[in-house]
């Protein structure tokens, strides 16, 4: 939420399956703020682990996915086409060192739930909440990817 909101508000928009260099006005590079970054970025073993999945048809979790680094921040950001293939994601991003994972508005009630199962104890699993989600014919996920 946090990155699609930040994203949203400065009228950026990424594919992130899309390998091609990003050429928006809102991403970038301040070659003054650059050099502070360089000199105040922690090394990996410092950063916060995160992630941020969704699930829609036809996604791959091996190819639809990138991690977004800041100075203080890894956003891992994963695509699945099924619960069951996000369950292995949330699993492979706690084997990782994430502590926070969410969960897009394309998961119902249950897989959520699923996630929380997959993710177990210590880590903080959210997600973006649509009863029934617009992208999707207004059907909830709980229908579509299980």
């Amino acid at each position: 939420m946090i990155l699609g909101a930040a994203l949203l508000a400065t009228g950026c928009a990424i594919n992130v399956a899309s390998t091609a260099p990003l050429d928006m006005d809102c991403c970038k590079v301040n070659k003054k703020t650059t050099k502070k970054a360089k000199a105040d970025k922690k090394d990996a073993s410092e950063k916060f682990e995160c992630a941020f999945i969704y699930v829609a048809p036809g996604l791959d979790p091996s190819v639809n996915r990138a991690v977004i680094e800041s100075t203080d921040i890894n956003m891992n950001v994963v695509g699945c086409a099924t619960y069951d293939e996000a369950e292995e994601v949330v699993k492979e991003m706690v084997a990782k060192g994430c502590t926070g994972i969410e969960l897009c508005a394309g998961f119902g009630n249950e897989g959520i739930a699923r996630m929380k199962k997959a993710a177990g104890e210590g880590v903080a699993v959210g997600a973006v909440k649509f009863d029934f989600h617009p992208a999707f014919e207004f059907k909830s996920g709980d229908e579509m990817f299980q």
